[in-house]
């Protein structure tokens, strides 16, 4: 049965955009790692993308941080919260696409009754409810998706970087969107594509997209229990627990990142099942460590990055642009961006360039 009015004005504190968390964690449960039906309390990934999200964003992020289920659970409010919601949950293959649907109807079945739509359509593509919005999940293909249709509610690009027709498909459901729609980009790396490229350009403020970030380090708690197994099982192996001493370089790094030592462990596991490369793409430390690895390269990754983080870590600021004289029109747009400059070339010396 519908929502009455009497209801929404009783409600009405949880009904504004800025209560958003807490109408998931009131009204949505999920089934958590163990299969448990539990109420949905969001985790601190989670929550700071809900609360920060634009009308268009991208995530960039480590495996399995619930961003997918989270966004399953701000379609299904959409579509409660206002009538006539059209929401679109796009996935790069048909299993993928099968998971988020079987989310999509576990979470909605776990609403209360005196706010749950009546559903008029329940098919493995759609959900369609009597208050005339709808959520409907699709698998990306050649096929243009959204072309024709008003997508007002959310609209949800899972694992983009694996998509076929990238640029064509975000294209058309682009034009799509309503002024109300939101746009949420998400997917792990896989290499140099569209995705990264509307990703970095986001993160340097060169087009309409916010981008987030999430890596592995920081989401300790959905993975907490694995942790813990992992540093059993070292222990069982070496007779003690992995300390700081048996840390390597890379370890180590990561440890002044804030990793534990039981997250450490279980990385060392995960490493000598899939390898380095395979760890560095599905759980980044950092954006770049996942693009670099996930891309066929010509220059060794690994001095790349370093170089790279230790821009960051030593706090070495490029040149001001106004203190650059001779850049070109074209470039100036794109400085302080995506283009730094860290030394004036000097007249008389030889200079060498190399692009991948």
């Amino acid at each position: 049965m519908a929502i009455s009015k009497e209801t929404k004005e009783k409600l009405k504190f949880l009904w504004q955009d800025e209560n958003t968390v807490d109408w998931i964690q009131t009204f949505i449960k999920i089934a958590d790692k163990s299969g448990k039906i539990v109420p949905f309390i969001l985790t601190p990934e989670q929550r700071e993308f809900v609360q920060n999200m634009h009308k268009e964003n991208i995530i960039l992020k480590s495996r399995q941080l619930g961003l997918s289920s989270v966004t399953v659970a701000l379609s299904i409010r959409a579509c409660v919260v206002q009538d006539n919601t059209t929401c679109f949950l796009v996935s790069h293959n048909q299993s993928s696409t099968n998971t988020i649907f079987d989310k999509l109807k576990q979470q909605f079945n776990s609403l209360p009754e005196f706010i749950k739509p009546e559903l008029l359509t329940n098919n493995r593509q759609e959900l369609k409810f009597t208050n005339g919005s709808k959520i409907t999940c699709l698998t990306a293909g050649n096929k243009e998706i959204g072309r024709g249709d008003t997508l007002n509610g959310i609209i949800h690009l899972s694992e983009f970087a694996y998509w076929k027709n990238a640029e064509k498909q975000l294209n058309a459901l682009s034009q799509a969107v309503s002024d109300t729609g939101k746009i949420i980009i998400e997917s792990t790396a896989n290499g140099f594509n569209k995705y990264s490229e509307v990703y970095y350009q986001a993160k340097n403020n060169e087009n309409s997209y916010k981008s987030f970030f999430f890596n592995w380090i920081n989401g300790k708690e959905l993975f907490k229990s694995q942790y813990e197994s992992a540093m059993v099982e070292y222990k069982a192996r070496n007779g003690k627990e992995l300390l700081d001493d048996d840390l390597d370089e890379d370890e180590l790094t990561l440890k002044s990142n804030r990793a534990t030592l039981n997250q450490l462990a279980w990385r060392r596991k995960k490493i000598s099942t899939d390898g380095k490369d395979a760890f560095n793409v599905e759980y980044p430390t950092t954006d770049a460590d996942c693009f670099l690895t996930s891309g066929a390269q010509l220059f060794d990754t690994k001095k790349i990055d370093r170089f790279v983080t230790g821009i960051v870590q030593d706090k070495i600021i490029p040149i001001s642009k106004g203190k650059i004289i001779g850049l070109p029109s074209i470039l100036q747009t794109y400085y302080g961006k995506s283009l730094k400059i860290w030394g004036i070339p000097k007249v008389g010396e030889r200079y060498y360039i190399a692009v991948d």
